[in-house]
Parts: structure tokens; sequence; C-alpha cells
């Protein structure tokens, strides 16, 4: 899904996994990265009752998304560094 930016001076938006929810109160939308590894590793699928949490931020690599070369910093010249975050998913029965 396509979501606002808050970056001052970059794109207006930016494209991210998401995962919509069904709740008591209402439509409920998460977004992240981690969620799809946290999906398949749940085995989920649409219409599935699920419960998710949200555990912790970890550091991976960052990429390209156009050519799939890493990203570096131009002072260090170190690969970046974005965050992503940690999700536990489990099928609620």
């Amino acid at each position: 899904m396509t979501f606002p930016s808050r970056k001052p001076g970059g794109p207006r938006t930016y494209t991210s996994f998401a995962l919509k929810l069904a709740t008591s109160t209402g439509e409920k939308i998460l977004q992240g990265e981690g969620l799809k590894d946290a999906l398949a590793d749940a085995g989920c699928k649409l219409g599935d009752r699920i419960a998710v949490k949200r555990l912790h931020r970890e550091k991976v690599p960052a990429f390209d998304k156009k050519s799939g070369s890493p990203i570096m910093d131009r002072t260090t010249g170190e690969q970046k560094l974005w965050d992503r975050w940690v999700w536990t998913i489990n099928l609620v029965h």
C-alpha cells in the first residue's frame, strides 16, 4: 500500500507491505516489511482469525528497490541499515 511520507524534502509517499484486519472496532491496517515473514511463518490464509503482536525493531541492510544494489553511506562507505519491525502472528481457533 502507499502511505504518506513524513520525511521533509523527500518523496510525498512511500510503499510498504500492509495487512488489513477486520476487528471488533473496525478495520485496522498494520504495515511493515517484517509482516511478510511473520505471515509466511504462521501459514495464514485470507479469512483466517489471527493474533498479531509487534515485538521489536531490528536493523537490516538497505537495498535499492529498482537495481537491487546495496545503498551505501557516502561518508563512511558502509552499507546503510534500515529499521524493520519483528512481528509474531498466531492462528486463533
